[in-house]
């Protein structure tokens, strides 16, 4: 990491942030107490990020000036930064230092899709579980898609739909239409978490189903009917229609796991 010095390093390097320590309290990152330097040094950086309100892509202090602001081991906050960096909070470049990165769902998405095929005796219930909650995700935007229809543009989907045919009777899988899809349709909403969480359950999904072979070209079929009615539903602007169509979409993932 680079030795960068600026306004916001000089703060830390004086031990304060907007009249703040940069050395925190004894609190943990999440609210838990600390258990080692190397929380201590996670909840710091941290605290320094929100205290002098840096965005994405805005550089941190040189690992040199923080080991001297915190007093704690280089070592230490060295695996603070390599856990703040595995929980996508922070990015390194190297040759230039390290930055707030974009803090995406990514960590979300590894740590699903592990507790499901690392599992065997709770994978199904655990998909069942993504499952109900990517339906949720769907029939509380149902309001948001109706109203905004005239968004939604019925042709590119009525395309992705004729891929995803396409590729069943090529037994292939059609994950990039079908993510096109969805992220169409969720392009209309103002709910940027509903966005997000969407698209890395999707992604658990994705990854989860072909590992337990739950995929047939029967229920594959079904899914692609079930898109169809979706489209169909958008068109006629009725949102009973739609819910109902979103249900439907993932009955055939339900029957492969045995639940109603």
């Amino acid at each position: 990491m680079s030795g960068q010095d600026n306004t916001k390093s000089h703060s830390a390097a004086t031990g304060r942030s907007h009249g703040n320590s940069y050395r925190s309290s004894n609190t943990g990152l999440f609210g838990s107490e600390a258990r080692s330097a190397t929380d201590v040094a996670m909840q710091s950086i941290v605290a320094y990020i929100r205290d002098n309100h840096l965005k994405v892509g805005d550089p941190l202090p040189s690992e040199l000036t923080i080991v001297e602001s915190l007093k704690l081991s280089r070592s230490s906050v060295r695996e603070a930064i390599r856990t703040l960096v595995s929980l996508d909070i922070l990015e390194v470049r190297r040759g230039f230092g390290t930055f707030v990165a974009d803090m995406s769902l990514e960590p979300l998405v590894n740590g699903l899709t592990l507790r499901i095929t690392l599992d065997d005796d709770h994978a199904r219930s655990r998909l069942i579980d993504v499952v109900d909650t990517r339906q949720a995700l769907d029939l509380q935007i149902s309001r948001d898609v109706i109203e905004h229809r005239d968004d939604i543009d019925g042709v590119f989907l009525g395309r992705l739909i004729n891929q995803m045919k396409s590729a069943v009777m090529r037994n292939e899988p059609f994950m990039e239409s079908d993510s096109m899809f969805h992220d169409h349709i969720l392009s209309v909403t103002s709910n940027g978490l509903i966005q997000e969480l969407s698209k890395a359950l999707w992604r658990v999904h994705m990854v989860a189903v072909p590992k337990l072979h739950l995929t047939t070209k029967d229920n594959l079929e079904q899914t692609v009917d079930a898109h169809q009615k979706i489209v169909d539903a958008i068109v006629a602007g009725g949102e009973d229609a739609y819910r109902q169509a979103v249900v439907d979409h993932y009955e055939p993932l339900r029957e492969a796991l045995g639940v109603k």
